[in-house]
């Protein structure tokens, strides 16, 4: 959601983000988080995201495969924590 500033004296309406000159050159972006509907659940446990209230934060997601088969599964199937069902 975009936000009202004030800056150096003067406001500014619906801003959605704010682009800075950074000291060496180049610039950096600062984006409005609060639309972030995210929680760490929703995320991949290898993965990272910016939550609601601007925090960098560790995705818990885990996803778990299910296999199924008539024999007995290779060891290079899946992965720790699948489940393989013999059929």
């Amino acid at each position: 959601m975009a936000q009202n500033i004030t800056l150096l004296g003067a406001s500014y309406n619906a801003v959605p983000a704010v682009t800075l000159p950074k000291t060496g050159g180049g610039t950096a972006r600062f984006d409005d988080a609060t639309v972030t509907t995210a929680s760490a659940g929703d995320v991949l446990s290898s993965k990272v995201f910016l939550a609601a209230n601007g925090t960098i934060t560790n995705g818990s997601l885990v996803v778990q495969n299910y296999y199924t088969g008539s024999g007995t599964p290779s060891s290079s199937l899946g992965n720790d924590g699948d489940l393989y069902l013999q059929a």
